[in-house]
């Protein structure tokens, strides 16, 4: 046991998930503690509850029929860049981590040059930009105008558009790319349309439809994140009725299941491929999960109430770590897995970092480490690398 002191009573308590701390409110005031107390208000006389949400710390006065709102400052940004006037929904790099592509609401691709600060603005798609994936030289983006674009990134510091294709009838909400031994590269589109599409890639030319919806038989199945295995003969898929759509190739056509989830969509995959793995971001209700793509097994990861949004991933050459940085209403999570202590067990942790109003909606890891993420108000907002390297909030193994 470990005493506090403190002068008064105590009548409200909270843990905010961050390192953690412990807020205490009383007749003497607000009072915040980690292994030792880190803030005094006592100015803020209360004698009411604690309550912690992504928009503040609200403490209740019972004497004064009051409510004080405070702001928890766990990570502020190194840096803000204000390039659009609308949310940002997708993220992405180029190989050297020396250009950052955003894209979101309005439907724009704005491309950061991160040597200059240079914000350059593409006007393509006629409506938003929810997915993004690069590969080698050359970037894809979704639409919610039913296309999708494909950019050349070279080495210039401005995207070429080579093609912009109509892809789906509905919305197109991410795009995966993969390069299946002896064979080309194609690219997997999935759609609101409740279809799965394979593209070559890059030259974008149609090559197979799926239709979820048809071969379920259950009506419509809008479709969100999509992850395709190195074989290209097995295709993952979140839909929005609470299912992971699963279809594996036999013969000439495919066989498609729907496994049940909590979450309403499975909204963003990160593959883990040292892990044979994915990391799934589910929403409403936000949780986050951690698929075997062998056993099929898929536990749930603690996300300490955090609104996830939006994840990316980053494997050390060697194997030995895989890091994924989730984030969303109110800071930013981060998972590290590790070879576990016997074969075929996985070891992880999970930090946690709060940050009051902070409205995270997507996030890019860069190869130095770097964390950009975009929010609710179009801002980029830059957390230096180590940032998030705090200790962990829990810790296990899968």
């Amino acid at each position: 046991p470990e005493r506090i002191p403190r002068r008064g009573w105590t009548h409200g308590m909270a843990f905010v998930p961050d390192v953690p701390t412990l807020v205490v409110s009383g007749y003497g005031g607000l009072s915040a503690h980690r292994d030792r107390p880190v803030a005094e208000l006592p100015g803020v006389a209360t004698a009411g509850s604690v309550t912690v949400a992504s928009g503040g710390i609200y403490v209740h006065s019972v004497r004064s029929q009051t409510v004080t709102v405070l702001e928890y400052a766990g990570l502020p940004p190194d840096e803000t860049l204000s390039p659009s006037k609308t949310v940002l929904w997708a993220l992405a790099t180029d190989e050297r981590g020396g250009r950052l592509f955003a894209g979101g609401r309005d439907g724009h691709l704005y491309t950061v040059d991160l040597a200059t600060r240079t914000v350059a603005q593409d006007d393509v798609h006629t409506d938003g930009i929810p997915g993004m994936r690069r590969q080698g030289a050359f970037l894809a983006t979704s639409s919610d105008d039913k296309t999708v674009g494909l950019w050349e990134i070279g080495k210039e510091p401005h995207p070429k558009l080579v093609r912009r294709t109509n892809a789906h009838a509905f919305l197109v909400n991410d795009l995966f790319v993969v390069k299946p031994p002896n064979a080309p590269a194609e690219c997997v589109t999935a759609s609101s349309d409740g279809t799965l599409k394979r593209w070559s890639w890059p030259s974008f030319e149609p090559l197979e439809t799926i239709d979820v919806a048809a071969r379920l038989g259950t009506g419509e199945k809008s479709l969100h994140a999509v992850w395709a295995s190195p074989s290209g003969d097995r295709i993952l898929s979140g839909s929005w009725n609470h299912a992971l759509i699963e279809a594996k190739r036999a013969g000439k056509g495919w066989n498609v299941t729907a496994r049940p989830f909590r979450s309403r969509a499975l909204y963003r995959f990160v593959p883990l491929p040292a892990r044979n793995a994915l990391l799934m971001v589910g929403i409403y209700p936000h949780a986050v999960y951690y698929l075997d793509l062998e056993s099929g097994e898929c536990p749930e990861l603690p996300a300490f109430g955090l609104p996830v949004f939006w994840a990316d991933g980053r494997e050390t050459g060697s194997g030995d770590l895989s890091e994924v940085v989730a984030v969303g209403d109110g800071g930013l999570l981060r998972y590290t897995f590790r070879s576990g202590p016997s074969p075929g067990r996985v070891s992880w942790t999970v930090s946690s970092h709060r940050q009051s109003k902070a409205a995270l909606l997507t996030v890019a890891l860069l190869p130095n480490r770097d964390v950009w993420a975009g929010t609710q108000q179009g801002q980029l907002l830059r957390f230096a690398a180590g940032r998030l390297d705090g200790p962990p909030l829990a810790q296990g193994t899968l």
